[in-house]
């Protein structure tokens, strides 16, 4: 993500949001976004193609 944000020439700090905030430093501000939302969305854990315990490699 970073190196997207410099090729893209962001300015810090970066504020991210996302389902799960993995990474906080005085750079990069994660921010959760709430399960009811993506829900309202169509998005859930169990049909994201991103989602490690689906049990697809």
């Amino acid at each position: 993500m970073l190196q997207d944000a410099k090729k893209a020439e962001l300015k810090q700090p970066y504020h991210v949001y996302a389902r799960y905030e993995l990474y906080q430093s005085k750079n990069v501000r994660f921010y959760k976004i709430p399960d009811k939302i993506l829900a309202h969305l169509g998005l859930n854990e169990n049909s994201d193609p991103f989602n490690d315990e689906g049990g697809i490699n």
